[in-house]
């Protein structure tokens, strides 16, 4: 499958885990995003390819809504709840372990990474699919959970219409938010 990454400036094919990749409509609006909120450089879209066997993929219908460890160990025990209780007790404690050491001022993020990528690796996930609620709202997204070196097989670059209408969805759906 063939998926995008929006980004600013020269990235290197590296990708850090559990980095999310999308439909181009969604690596557009990320990019918008970005240009939003203040970021400066050169608005890129990556086209690169996954190979995912069958199994490999968790596919949940519900974005997680944030880029934090916390979120996603919530979305994933929300996700095992009717499904499997040993694995929904894996994710709830992930996530009750998390929100202390964030209460208690520790570096959470990083260790949940960890924990999160090692309950996912034990089980045989590589990828979560869900439904994204915020870029390219309705598109599907898949955060890797592994960092990840790939092969771009394609570069462009978003037109300034494409980046126009794009802030224009995002700024909409951020007043609908506040």
């Amino acid at each position: 499958m063939y998926l995008y990454h929006g980004t600013l400036g020269a990235k290197k094919h590296r990708f850090e885990a559990f980095c999310h990749f999308g439909t181009r409509a969604a690596a557009v609006e990320r990019i918008a995003r970005r240009l939003i909120d203040g970021h400066q450089g050169d608005p890129v879209i990556l086209k690169l390819r996954f190979k995912f066997d069958e199994g490999q993929v968790l596919k949940i219908e519900d974005d997680w809504g944030s880029n934090q460890p916390i979120a996603a160990a919530r979305a994933l025990k929300d996700y095992f709840k009717e499904k499997d209780s040993e694995k929904y007790s894996i994710f709830e404690e992930i996530r009750c372990d998390l929100v202390a050491a964030k209460v208690a001022g520790q570096e959470f993020r990083q260790k949940g990474w960890e924990q999160l990528s090692k309950a996912l690796q034990k089980i045989g996930i590589c990828a979560i699919g869900y439904r994204n609620m915020v870029e390219d709202a309705g598109g599907y997204s898949y955060c890797v959970v592994e960092p990840t070196r790939r092969i771009c097989v394609g570069t462009s670059r978003p037109t300034h219409q494409e980046l126009e209408e794009a802030k224009a969805v995002a700024r909409s759906s951020m007043g609908n938010a506040i």
